[in-house]
């Protein structure tokens, strides 16, 4: 009975490091803007917005190791868990992230393609730019990252996911206790009179034609995504920083930290007790304060830290 749960751990390692071997150099793809005749950086297309070279980890192997098996047991004996999802986590389904090189601010400056100012003074900006996201978004599909994080929910290791994705893959994966705290491109509203449609059905293909109009109203539509400088739902902020205030650990995955007010949630759990685990490839501003820190690719390290909280289970129901 020993030896073999010994054999399964050895092959959980085995496994893991012959995937991070696979994918230490995948990222989205580090690509000098193109421009235009006499004018700015050409629109991206979806084979430059694509997953391709991404830096090595820092860490080795047997860093990545010993930072999920901390972080396994950590899981264990935690009662309520809460993941904070970010753009990276994504990144391996082809939907590019946002600052890292290649991703979607080299080719859209924020301030004039996603910011709330820019958009009501002129939304063609925006849904030029939503040209090139959303059909991305429409046909992804979810990596071994967002599966995992799904079966952990089922388990009973996951009680709460915020999301800052704007994709819907963590419920494509089956995640079912998820907070969309900067919303999505799915759907899009009437600013007018509130009619709700489905984005990609009334996004035009054809490149400069202007924003789309309500077909009852014709006012502005906006897809239900938060922009910068627009406040987060109130509601959905409330209940984000009341789990992360009554939990006693909170996964980072792929999330920068950067963007606020959701930064500051890992900062609200410290003060509450709770321990901080990171997984990114990048640092963030909360690695030296954080319990554990893992950098790897998530779509390899997420499913590696499924297995071994399952090879922890079975050590408890076995009482070893």
């Amino acid at each position: 009975m020993f030896g073999k749960k010994e054999s399964n751990n050895e092959k959980n390692e085995e496994q893991l490091a012959s995937d991070l071997v696979q994918q230490e150099v995948a990222t989205v793809e580090k690509i000098a803007p193109r421009t235009t005749a006499g004018g700015p950086p050409a629109t991206p297309t979806e084979t430059s917005l694509r997953v391709s070279d991404r830096a090595e980890p820092e860490e080795g192997l047997e860093d990545i190791l010993e930072a999920i098996k901390r972080t396994a047991k950590l899981i264990e004996n935690a009662k309520f868990v809460v993941a904070l999802t970010g753009a990276g986590i994504s990144v391996e389904s082809g939907i590019p992230d946002f600052r890292s090189p290649g991703g979607l601010w080299t080719w859209y400056e924020p301030s004039v393609y996603a910011s709330l100012e820019s958009f009501i003074d002129d939304p063609t900006k925006f849904w030029e730019m939503a040209q090139d996201i959303i059909p991305m978004i429409e046909r992804a599909q979810p990596n071994p990252a967002h599966l995992a994080l799904a079966e952990m929910e089922k388990m009973g290791r996951c009680q709460l996911i915020l999301s800052q994705n704007v994709d819907d893959l963590l419920e494509k994966a089956g995640c079912s206790k998820n907070i969309k705290l900067h919303g999505h491109f799915l759907t899009t509203t009437c600013l007018e009179c509130g009619q709700r449609f489905r984005t990609s059905e009334v996004l035009n293909p054809v490149r400069g034609v202007g924003a789309p109009q309500c077909s009852s109203c014709h006012g502005h539509l906006k897809p239900d995504v938060i922009l910068y400088s627009e406040p987060l739902n109130p509601r959905d902020l409330l209940r984000a920083k009341e789990a992360v205030s009554k939990c006693d650990l909170i996964l980072i995955i792929g999330s920068s930290l950067e963007v606020y007010p959701v930064a500051s949630l890992p900062e609200t759990a410290m003060k509450s007790g709770a321990d901080v685990v990171i997984f990114n490839l990048e640092p963030t501003p909360f690695d030296e304060e954080a319990t554990v820190v893992c950098r790897g690719n998530a779509s390899v390290t997420i499913p590696a830290l499924l297995e071994e909280c399952k090879i922890l289970m079975g050590k408890e129901r076995e009482g070893i």
